[in-house]
């Protein structure tokens, strides 16, 4: 949340969604504070003096640092925060990227689903016109009595 407040927040452009992200931050909405740029980092400073850390519990918040969240140090150049992602980085394994298959593929049916969406306009077009059809058989079957017994 903190990050992605301060993504928000730290933007130039200072536009209606600025405005409504201002209103109700998701650090306010999700944990009732306003401290995440100091709480966040109180919490490393925590889990760095735990014995034993949670690993995927330091990766987050390494993590967190490296996608450019600076809180308190309102720098990225900043030499403490800098020290303090050294000293995440030493504990959390290397970030590896081994993909062999590609990130985005087609899904199985794409072309069908297309094929069914083209084929529900033609099944929809070809309902209304029966419709039209039965309706106005009944409709002029209704006005020929009316007119017979008037």
């Amino acid at each position: 949340c903190a990050l992605l407040d301060e993504s928000v927040l730290n933007r130039e452009k200072t536009d209606d969604g600025w405005h409504t992200w201002q209103q109700d931050p998701l650090q306010a909405h999700f944990f009732g504070t306003l401290n995440a740029g100091e709480e966040l980092w109180e919490r490393i400073r925590e889990q760095l003096k735990l014995p034993a850390p949670d690993v995927a519990v330091l990766t987050c918040l390494c993590r967190t640092l490296q996608l450019g969240f600076t809180g308190q140090y309102r720098s990225q150049d900043d030499e403490r925060r800098e020290d303090v992602i050294r000293a995440l980085t030493a504990r959390v394994p290397a970030f590896t990227f081994a993909q062999d298959a590609p990130v985005v593929v087609r899904a199985p049916g794409y072309r069908a689903g297309r094929t069914m969406y083209w084929l529900s306009w033609v099944a929809g077009i070809m309902t209304l016109a029966g419709l039209w059809c039965v309706l106005s058989s009944v409709l002029a079957d209704q006005v020929a009595r009316l007119t017979v017994q008037g």
